[in-house]
């Protein structure tokens, strides 16, 4: 959802270090902005068939419905993380496990893709 420029690592790395350098408050308000942002455009963009990925745990609790899981590590990196957009509930929501894990949110990514494929083909044979 945010795209900031992060030290890889240490007291200023990563999604901690843009919440230390912005505080708690402001980074909630940030992510409830993105999020208004993000469901804005999914309802413009996102057609019959197709989804929204969430690639961090903040995207994911911030963007899905109140019936959708919590965050898991082990269900986004098996692809089970798999919910609504909140304000939105015709588009499905995937979690996918952190870009740093480069492997597993591959992997992910490419299972999530096949099962929107397979939803496409059942919609228009």
């Amino acid at each position: 959802m945010l795209a900031m420029p992060s030290a890889p690592a240490g007291k200023w790395g990563g999604v901690q270090g843009i919440q230390r350098l912005s505080g708690r408050k402001a980074y909630r308000k940030v992510l409830e902005a993105e999020s208004k942002r993000v469901t804005r455009i999914a309802k413009t963009f996102v057609k019959d068939g197709g989804a929204v990925i969430a690639f961090q745990k903040d995207a994911w609790e911030t963007l899905r419905c109140e019936r959708s899981a919590a965050y898991s590590i082990a269900k986004a990196k098996s692809s089970e993380l798999i919910g609504r957009l909140k304000d939105a509930l015709d588009i499905p929501l995937y979690g996918v496990p952190p870009t740093r894990l480069s492997g597993p949110c591959r992997d992910a990514i490419k299972e999530i893709a096949d099962k929107l494929q397979a939803r496409q083909k059942t919609k228009h044979p």
